[in-house]
């Protein structure tokens, strides 16, 4: 691999770096050596996580050799004159450890793939996550995560998880000890291979790790990042995707507390103090714990009722609710008998009475002590400043607490906080306590004094109110320019639909149905010139269902899948995976196809679309957070309250703003993903053509932003986009049809008659045949969508001669049987697509069609 030296660290890359490699390195080695914070903005497809990976790496190898050299001398003392936990603290001390943080597991794998592509791959490094991931325990295989994480604790501390006890034994197996890197899949495959613990034995293999992958929540949030012994001391941080850190922050340091929580607690206490009553009775299986009294269950039985009577009490409008200080909450708990003095007794026994029910719970309507759980975790958030002055300074300044009404529960519904709640009762609450300041979080987290951290994305941009936000002092800052060039993006902002209706997607104009059919047809009319893949992104959920329910009924939908099968983002986790898959073998097999999302979506965060799996971006609307949503007008306030004593940070309505474009940016991300690819971005709302949101994409993207004049001209630059783009790069790779060539997918059949043969089999006979049509649909001059008489055309269709192989003759019923299961559709309009698509690129045809036949 080649080696590149910047600042005196050698680099070895898979391949000579770019100019904005090298400069992205040399930023993050600024931050590593100067111990000091960074904020780099590098788009997506310039090999960030690569860069990110070599030049930290690099540096840590080269740390490591100075280390070994100057303890030369007396290095067998150190290693061999000390107990082993002790040499791996040590080594830990000399060399820094590298964690890397991003925003969910998938993006984990990504950058775990990057590294084993790397020089670096030698370096030992292991992934942190949670037991919903890691447990193989077949007793707790499908319970929920809070149950499971209960029931292991217990297991671990009973000595009864026959998995937990081999760890000691098998971290040193040589299967283990030789694979140095370890992804979750390859864990939990060696830990079941092994019959140990993958949760526990990660935390293992942490102790020896150079790197450490984890999801970012597990830095950001306090407790679980005491809870998993996470150290941060001397640690050299990357967060990656940081785009989504403030919220990361805010969420992290905030909670919601319903009436009907304090409902299941009182249910819970109640279930835990009838065991103790009839204990010699009842044979439950497990002694109950000595210390758990039946004064102290009463006590908290009393604190639950008294809490629910104060909050009951609570007078609010029923439609706004209503917004208090900090301190409302904090007095809310001490007239139910909780206070700052008497909070961690409280704890104390929450944590004997959840371990007691998580024990005894047997039936799927026990009780498990998972909302006594949740209440004292809780307590922990609210009460984790104990007596400092300036931290309950701080909260009065970043906090505020919103009661609401508790909307009753359908039956059959999931509650946000609580996975298995009862139907809410009515005239219930709910008691949010929002903290509006990123910066609290962040100033705890870098309270454990890391090396360095760097935050990294491909969209921040502007860094300014980003860093004021967050409180972070970064002395590294970067914008990085894209590598690709003007002949491989097309960005496009189109005011007026094919029928000259103008595209708005304003709450007034959402429910418009002459609206959302003119979206429906630029979309139409879009895909039959779009290559490949395409995705269309929605500001929300609601807004894309309303668009699907009413181009269902316009017949727009049925027009749309005759172009491309269209898939929808469901929100649950298999559906979701089973969409994409099928997303991709419909491009792998039938040429293309169309996924419809939404902004900050997962979707549009961290997937791969690379070359002919997202061939275009179609952003319909502004994500804008809901105007009127009590949280978002109680964060404007706050930022207008921090722009009044720093003009530093955003005012609150270039806030809103932001949240929109960097929403949009991270969309537009997914579809150029590295040097030679290519595809356009077209953005639907005459919004986009205002000097704000244009200044806040992200700068590569800028100077190649193009209003559109009229839907003729929108049609004309994207055919001759593709066409040009197509015939310069020919990225494809997965053997999927482009506009220039034509391709017949293979079908597995009886070989007589298979309808897939290739073209080149194809060739030593030909017969002809005419078609002959009576009307084309066409695009005049000035957008207006047209009927002109249809033109002759000879099309010559190969027929197969007879093969050097001997072929047997099909039997009646296995013809039968193909021409039932036979996919006649999918292959038809994949011919129909690719012989448009050989149409409109010919040199004969002057004009630009939308349709061949109709």
């Amino acid at each position: 691999m080649p080696t590149v030296t910047i600042d005196g660290v050698p680099i070895e890359f898979p391949f000579e770096p770019y100019d904005l490699q090298k400069d992205y390195m040399e930023k993050v080695l600024q931050c590593i050596k100067n111990e000091t914070n960074g904020v780099l903005e590098s788009p997506t497809g310039t090999g960030k996580t690569l860069s990110l990976l070599c030049s930290t790496l690099a540096w840590v190898e080269l740390k490591k050799a100075q280390r070994k050299a100057q303890c030369r001398d007396n290095i067998d003392n150190m290693y061999e004159n000390v107990a082993p936990n002790e040499g791996i603290a040590m080594r830990s001390e000399l060399v820094p450890v590298v964690i890397y943080a991003s925003r969910t597991h998938s993006q984990l794998s990504q950058a775990i793939n990057e590294l084993k592509r790397t020089a670096y791959k030698h370096m030992r490094a292991c992934v942190l996550g949670s037991r919903e991931f890691l447990c193989i325990h077949p007793d707790l295989a499908s319970e929920s995560n809070a149950f499971k994480t209960q029931m292991c604790q217990v297991k671990v501390k009973s000595r009864a998880c026959q998995f937990h006890s081999r760890i000691e034994r098998m971290k040193t197996a040589p299967a283990v000890i030789e694979k140095n890197i370890m992804d979750i899949e390859d864990i939990v495959k060696l830990g079941n291979a092994l019959k140990f613990c993958p949760y526990y034995m990660t935390h293992e293999l942490d102790k020896m790790a150079d790197i450490v992958f984890m999801p970012y929540n597990y830095l950001l949030d306090h407790n679980i990042r005491r809870n998993l012994g996470i150290k941060l001391e001397s640690s050299i941080i990357i967060l990656d995707e940081a785009h989504n850190i403030e919220k990361v922050c805010e969420e992290s340091a905030s909670l919601q507390l319903k009436s009907s929580d304090i409902t299941l607690c009182i249910e819970e206490v109640t279930a835990a103090m009838k065991l103790l009553a009839e204990q010699d009775k009842i044979d439950v299986g497990v002694e109950i714990p000595e210390d758990i009294r039946a004064e102290d269950l009463c006590d908290l039985k009393e604190i639950f009722l008294e809490l629910e009577k104060q909050i009951d009490d609570v007078k609010i409008d029923v439609y706004h609710g209503v917004t208090h200080e900090a301190s409302f909450l904090l007095d809310l708990l001490a007239r139910a008998g909780i206070r700052a003095e008497n909070n961690c007794n409280v704890r104390r026994l929450l944590d004997r009475l959840t371990e007691f029910l998580a024990t005894i719970a047997d039936g799927p309507f026990a009780r498990r002590g998972v909302a006594l759980q949740n209440f004292h975790g809780m307590l922990e958030l609210i009460f984790m400043g104990k007596d400092s002055i300036q931290f309950w300074d701080k909260v009065k300044r970043c906090y505020k607490v919103h009661v609401q009404a508790e909307p009753t529960k359908k039956k059959g519904g999931q509650d946000n906080w609580l996975s298995k709640a009862t139907v809410s009762k009515a005239g219930g609450k709910i008691i949010n306590y929002w903290c509006f300041s990123p910066g609290f979080g962040m100033n705890m987290f870098l309270g454990e004094r890391p090396r360095c951290v760097i935050l990294t994305s491909g969209t921040l941009a502007p860094l300014g109110p980003y860093t004021c936000e967050l409180e972070l002092r970064a002395e590294v800052r970067l914008e990085n320019p894209h590598i690709v060039k003007g002949d491989q993006v097309c960005v496009r902002i189109v005011t007026k639909g094919p029928d000259s209706e103008t595209l708005n997607c304003n709450y007034n104009n959402r429910d418009n149905p002459k609206f959302i059919n003119s979206i429906g047809m630029t979309v139409s009319n879009l895909i039959r010139m779009i290559p490949g893949g395409v995705l269309v992104f929605f500001p929300s959920y609601p807004i894309m269902h309303q668009c699907k329910k009413t181009w269902e009924e316009s017949g727009l939908w049925a027009s749309i899948n005759k172009q491309k099968t269209a898939f929808v983002e469901p929100r649950e986790k298999e559906p979701f995976n089973s969409a994409m898959q099928s997303y991709y073998t419909n491009i792998k097999e039938y040429g293309g196809a169309i996924f419809m999302g939404v902004c900050r979506g997962k979707v549009s965060e961290g997937l791969d679309f690379v070359d002919n799996n997202g061939r275009a971006v179609i952003i319909i609307g502004l994500p804008y957070p809901p105007f009127k949503d009590p949280k978002i007008v109680l964060k404007r306030q706050y930022i207008d309250l921090c722009n009044s004593r720093d003009k530093e940070y955003p005012r609150g309505e270039e806030w809103y703003s932001l949240e929109a474009s960097r929403a949009v940016n991270q969309a537009i991300g997914r579809v150029i993903r590295h040097s030679k690819d290519y595809g356009a971005i077209i953005l639907l709302d005459a919004r986009f053509d205002n000097f704000r949101l244009k200044s806040q994409m992200s700068k590569w993207l800028q100077e190649h932003v193009k209003v559109t004049k009229n839907f003729g001209e929108l049609i004309r630059d994207i055919r001759v986009f593709y066409k040009d783009a197509d015939q310069k790069f020919q990225s494809e790779k997965s053997g999927a049809a482009t506009t220039a060539e034509f391709s017949a997918t293979a079908i597995k059949h009886h070989p007589a008659f298979d309808f897939g043969s290739s073209a080149s089999s194809l060739l030593k006979s030909a017969g002809t045949s005419t078609a002959t049509s009576s009307k084309m649909t066409d695009i005049s001059s000035n957008g207006e969508v047209v009927i002109q008489p249809r033109k002759k055309i000879k099309i010559t269709v190969a027929t197969p001669v007879g093969d050097e192989t001997k072929v047997s003759e099909p039997s009646v019923q296995e013809y039968i049987t193909m021409v039932n299961t036979f996919n006649w559709n999918n292959h038809i309009q994949y011919f129909r697509r690719k012989l448009y698509f050989y149409y409109i690129n010919s040199d004969i045809i002057n004009k630009y069609k939308l349709l061949l036949y109709k």
